[in-house]
């Protein structure tokens, strides 16, 4: 049985059944080559609460070097735990349980009553004052010595007035070893920005792309390769958000060509 296709137990490598008898899968949120997110619920809990499963399968599709959809998963699940023990777990979603499976490794997180900004840009599109927001808050994700990897509007969700980060297959810690990650973007043409600057500079691309045009990169399945500066002039944003992620765009390059440090930019962002 394939987890993914079904829901089903196949035969987990330890004794107990699969966890997707717990939290069997309701509906898909996305799905690709390596596995999917589904929206799930609880049963064993008195309310039968949703949660999210995220599954990675193995041997599904892989880096060159081999590191597969269960790779990142169980990955995702380390830095969960990491990030949170760091003091970060207010702005993260909480992870409720982790499974190696047979076929794939299963990650169940709380499912967060919110919007996330690609989706909340559509109903405040004249107030994008949440791109500021969620700089800040990568800010101080860096502080705590992480970077996201593939930050984009589709990972931040607004939750009463704040925000709080979700998938983070891509996210590492800033003095580990560097190797390469996910991303929707892969960005060149700018000398040493490091982790830091490379997360500011991809969440603001995948904002100031017009919503809904995949082939500047939004929803595509692969990464998009981006040169900047020159990129930047060839965007022709379509509401406030789009505009303002562009001039943060512009000032973020500004800034990291004089400053890798991003010390200077902090002083204007934050």
């Amino acid at each position: 049985g394939n987890v993914l296709a079904s829901g089903e137990e196949s035969r987990p490598i330890h004794e107990n059944r699969s966890i997707l008898t717990r939290f069997p899968v309701a509906s898909a949120i996305c799905r690709s080559g390596k596995g999917g997110v589904f929206r799930g619920v609880d049963i064993q809990d008195p309310s039968r609460r949703d949660v999210i499963v995220k599954i990675g399968l193995r041997l599904g599709s892989a880096l060159p070097d081999g590191r597969d959809g269960a790779h990142f998963i169980h990955r995702e699940w380390r830095m969960y735990g990491v990030m949170r023990d760091s003091g970060l777990s207010d702005v993260l979603a909480t992870p409720i349980a982790f499974s190696r499976e047979d076929d794939a490794n299963v990650l169940v997180l709380e499912a967060i009553q919110g919007v996330d900004l690609a989706a909340h840009r559509a109903s405040s599109v004249d107030d994008p004052s949440h791109l500021l927001a969620a700089v800040r808050l990568m800010r101080r994700i860096h502080g705590a010595g992480f970077a996201l990897g593939d930050a984009k509007a589709a990972n931040f969700i607004v939750r009463g007035a704040g925000l709080v980060v979700v998938d983070l297959e891509s996210s590492s810690s800033l003095h580990g070893p560097r190797r390469a990650l996910p991303s929707t973007f892969i960005i060149s043409g700018l000398q040493d920005i490091g982790l830091e600057g490379h997360d500011i500079l991809h969440f603001l691309l995948s904002v100031a792309s017009p919503k809904g045009r995949d082939d500047e990169g939004l929803g595509a399945s692969q990464s998009r390769h981006i040169r900047l500066p020159g990129f930047v002039d060839e965007i022709v944003p379509d509401d406030a958000w789009g505009y303002e992620a562009i001039r943060l765009l512009r000032l973020a390059i500004r800034e990291l060509e004089k400053d890798p440090s991003l010390r200077e930019l902090d002083r204007m962002f934050v």
